[in-house]
């Protein structure tokens, strides 16, 4: 009497491949390996499913799930399906902040930014910037303003580099005005360097000393109205400011009259002047008209 042999399947492992994709990329699986064929079975295709596969997918490990085997002498075996691992990497994302100025005294409100990289409805709406110029004090130059500390929807999507900007501290406005001075006629007027006023200097900034000069500072300049002008401040903290110099007024009161023609044969004739003094020449002598003010006389030539 015959018996019956019964030949049962034999044992078969489809696994799935581990794979990966950046956020905002669209997985395409197809990887996997087979272990307990025989002979020439073969494992042709297999259907290869992930949550992760699609490109919404957030940064993270999904499962790769493995069925429906297609091939040779399959109904030979009892397959089993292993997952396998799919890795969302995150995307790239710049954030650079944006550059910006602001004048020597002010402080700095600092909040500009752009984005580069930022995928379907994911958002940056907030970012810490400092930089060391946007105190008060910070002095004129360029700073960088550094950014940091991202904030906003689906950010943990991406690996943020953060770029600098510029920040630019211009120089406040300065004013030095000479002061107003008056002198008579025959004194020599010497500065000092400290006779003018200062309009925009801030905190402990100062000036000590101010170039002084004047046509109507020299002894025998002759009455009238003179510029003084201001020039080549120095001080403490100058380099923050734009200088405006404004002229003084230097007045010259006094002086020789008006010239009298002289009479022939060596007559001598005084000149007497407002205050008493006289200066005479005499009719051998030509008498040499005084500075910018034609008709007096500042000397005696002979």
């Amino acid at each position: 009497m015959n018996g019956t042999l019964a030949v049962n399947p034999a044992a078969l492992t489809v696994t799935a491949s581990k794979a990966s994709k950046t956020y905002g990329q669209t997985a395409s699986l197809s990887g996997f390996t087979a272990s307990g064929l025989l002979f020439s079975d073969t494992v042709s295709g297999v259907t290869l499913a992930s949550t992760g596969a699609v490109n919404t997918a957030g940064v993270g490990n999904y499962a790769i799930t493995a069925s429906a085997a297609t091939g040779t002498g399959l109904g030979n075996y009892l397959i089993s399906y292993v997952n396998g691992s799919l890795t969302v990497n995150p995307a790239a994302l710049t954030v650079t902040a944006s550059n910006a100025s602001k004048t020597y005294g002010q402080t700095a409100s600092l909040s500009g930014f752009t984005t580069s990289g930022l995928l379907f409805s994911d958002t940056v709406t907030g970012l810490s910037l400092t930089s060391l110029g946007a105190v008060n004090t910070a002095n004129v130059g360029n700073y960088a303003i550094n950014a940091s500390a991202a904030t906003g929807t689906g950010l943990s999507n991406y690996a943020i580099t953060y770029a600098s900007g510029s920040l630019l501290v211009n120089p406040a406005a300065l004013t030095i005005t000479a002061n107003d001075a008056s002198k008579r006629f025959g004194q020599t007027l010497l500065f000092a360097g400290t006779e003018f006023t200062t309009a925009g200097l801030l905190f402990a900034d100062t000036v000590s000393l101010v170039s002084l000069s004047s046509l109507g500072a020299q002894r025998l300049s002759a009455a009238g109205t003179y510029a003084i002008t201001p020039s080549a401040a120095v001080g403490l903290g100058l380099s923050n400011y734009t200088i405006a110099y404004i002229d003084g007024t230097l007045t010259v009161t006094g002086g020789p009259s008006p010239w009298v023609p002289q009479p022939v044969g060596g007559e001598t004739v005084s000149l007497p002047d407002d205050d008493d003094d006289s200066l005479a020449c005499s009719a051998d002598s030509m008498p040499l008209p005084a500075n910018d003010n034609a008709g007096t006389m500042q000397a005696c030539a002979q």
